[in-house]
């Protein structure tokens, strides 16, 4: 009886050191690399950790040796390897990432405003800041066509102080894709319906609303495997002509009637048939931050109708300017298209440490509950 209840201590033992369970509280912290030692709190997981250090999720996995990102426990010690964030402004200023980067968000975060919110502008982009617990943060999104260089980033303080912060982009990784549009689907390439189009939708992108509704990474749109048939931000070649213009979303495989859910909460704001979108919805995501769904077979939302992380929002299909079944997904920053899929990774809520009331583990992160 002893011994065999002795091997059934020791294979329940391997499977849950197997497991990553008993990474112990007890065992020493991390000595590798520069940075700082977090003891693990009740509730945590690795995305809000990350997200609280400025660092993402694949980072804390790779420096700490985690075997299971799902599995962290309360006294456990995490290395949080230091950043290269700049303090900019004699400190007054932290702008991450630095550089930016072509195509993709940002943020900048005004460490003490109290009183009014401070205003700034870059690239002749306004900004418009909201309060967080570390100051007063603002989003950005750089154009994916924007030439490489140094911007000035223009910020008014509360006092009335103002600031012009030299900040570098970089060139992002974009390739050439070359489309070949039947004569029916190149008749919706009219520049009269392009243009009309184009002004509805950036009118929906435009509205802007204080207070943001998500504080953890986005969670996909699609469920199930994901596969990516068009990233975003590759420049276009409609049937061998030069390229113009670039993908401002990601295209998704999936099958016709697959259905489509809000990647974190928002308002609808557009839900309707368009000419080249197809069936559409916007979602405003708060602080100038929304996302976009187009070519849907059916929509299954209305306009003005608050929705939370993993509800339905329709169907794919392939209407509008589209070559076969997928799910186009787009999330634009202040008007401005970005790579959707660093949504997914990231919260851009930089040392901010707030946390929504109800979560549930899923891959490391933390994802509000469905």
């Amino acid at each position: 009886m002893k011994s065999a209840l002795r091997r059934a201590v020791e294979v329940t033992l391997i499977i849950v050191l197997s497991l990553g369970v008993l990474s112990p509280a007890t065992a020493a912290p991390p000595s590798q690399g520069p940075g700082i030692i977090y003891t693990v709190q009740p509730g945590d997981c690795l995305s809000l950790i990350a997200d609280r250090y400025g660092v993402d999720v694949e980072t804390l996995v790779r420096v700490n040796n985690i075997r299971n990102p799902d599995v962290i426990i309360p006294g456990q010690h995490l290395l949080i390897p230091r950043q290269e964030v700049p303090l900019l402004a004699e400190g007054k200023v932290i702008v991450e990432p630095y550089p930016l980067v072509q195509g993709e968000a940002g943020i900048v975060l005004v460490r003490q405003c109290d009183g009014d919110l401070p205003s700034g502008e870059f690239a002749g982009q306004k900004l418009r800041f909201i309060r967080s617990p570390r100051g007063c943060i603002a989003f950005l999104g750089v154009y994916a066509l924007a030439k490489p260089g140094t911007y000035p980033l223009q910020i008014r303080l509360p006092d009335g102080a103002r600031l012009s912060i030299p900040v570098p982009v970089v060139a992002g990784d974009y390739e050439v894709e070359h489309i070949h549009l039947s004569p029916a689907k190149r008749a919706l390439l009219k520049p009269e319906l392009i243009l009309q189009e184009r002004d509805l939708v950036s009118k929906a992108f435009g509205r802007f609303t204080l207070e943001a509704q998500w504080y953890a990474p986005f969670s996909l749109p699609l469920r199930g495997k994901i596969h990516v048939t068009s990233p975003f931000g590759f420049r276009r070649s409609y049937n061998n002509a030069p390229p113009r213009g670039f993908h401002s979303g990601v295209d998704l495989r999936a099958k016709e009637g697959d259905p489509v859910y809000a990647p974190a909460p928002g308002q609808v704001v557009l839900a309707q048939e368009l000419t080249i979108r197809g069936n559409a919805v916007i979602l405003n995501h708060g602080a100038g931050v929304m996302s976009g769904f187009w070519h849907l077979s059916g929509i299954a939302v209305r306009e003005g109708e608050e929705v939370g992380r993993g509800d339905l929002l329709g169907w794919v299909g392939s209407t509008g300017l589209s070559t076969g079944p997928h799910l186009h997904w787009e999330v634009r920053v202040n008007g401005v298209a970005v790579n959707p899929l660093t949504w997914t990774r990231r919260g851009f809520w930089y040392e901010v440490g707030r946390t929504h009331p109800r979560h549930i583990r899923l891959r490391g992160y933390c994802e509000e509950a469905f």
